[in-house]
């Protein structure tokens, strides 16, 4: 693989595959973004030291998230890519993005979203204390990187060796009752990240990016409207997750032969 020298590092060249898992139509915002992203990222693939070595663009047009999202990792391990930058058909991103994202060197970066419907929390989240997630939020004076247990997949970098390292189907479809005894679904994104971690991985949002993007609903929500409501979202309680670290990884065939009851989470 060719590689180039940035300082005295010796640095790998960066095989992308962009996945895309949309359905019939995207956000407008998104696309006016894609294409900016696009057009920025094919004008650094110009000579041997460039930190791009190609880049792919692969949609997959669906109803169902997890199938979607197996499909990709499976196209992205077929095309022998390095990276697999998720892109969510809702979130709008500056064109410099995947670059910045590259050059935090970390094997599974994202961003913080804020939620598309108020009361807007955020997509982040650490765990504390077991059983009980944190919210992330992104500050005005945030910056760098933070390590985080759960983060959606909005715009999210991570290299293709997770896939290697956790086995498919990768994104578990878990259903859990809450106390109240109201069925509630675990996203599939909250589930292949359990694994990840399970796997020794370490995943971290990016609080300088995260700032410039936004997720498209009826607004196009941006981390102010999280922080204006972020008191409000103690009182919601809508949050579920497995007790504990979100269910165990035991890798192979076992992965999902337990379903974690969840639990209702609320101050």
């Amino acid at each position: 693989m060719p590689n180039f020298w940035k300082g005295e590092d010796l640095v790998e060249q960066a095989r992308v595959m962009v996945g895309v898992p949309c359905g019939d139509q995207v956000q407008a915002v998104f696309a006016y973004s894609l294409a900016g992203m696009m057009a920025h990222t094919m004008g650094t693939l110009v000579g041997p030291t460039q930190p791009i070595e190609w880049i792919r663009l692969v949609f997959h047009r669906g109803t169902l998230i997890a199938p979607q999202r197996y499909e990709l990792a499976l196209a992205a391990l077929g095309l022998n890519a390095t990276h697999l930058l998720w892109i969510d058909s809702d979130t709008e991103f500056p064109p410099d993005a995947l670059n910045r994202l590259l050059a935090r060197n970390k094997d599974y970066v994202g961003i913080v979203q804020c939620g598309r419907r108020p009361p807007c929390g955020t997509t982040s989240f650490i765990w504390e204390v077991p059983g009980k997630p944190t919210m992330v939020y992104t500050y005005p004076e945030s910056t760098g990187l933070q390590r985080v247990d759960a983060l959606g997949f909005g715009f999210t970098l991570c290299r293709t060796e997770v896939f290697r390292k956790v086995p498919p189907p990768f994104f578990p479809m878990q259903w859990g009752q809450m106390t109240n005894g109201e069925w509630q679904f675990n996203g599939e994104d909250v589930g292949f990240q359990s694994w990840v971690r399970k796997a020794g991985f370490e995943m971290w949002v990016d609080h300088d990016l995260s700032k410039e993007c936004g997720h498209a609903g009826a607004v196009v929500y941006k981390m102010e409207h999280a922080l204006a409501m972020r008191d409000a979202m103690v009182e919601v309680g809508t949050f579920v997750i497995p007790p504990g670290a979100l269910g165990e990884y035991k890798g192979g065939a076992d992965l999902i032969e337990e379903k974690p009851k969840l639990v209702l989470v609320k101050e």
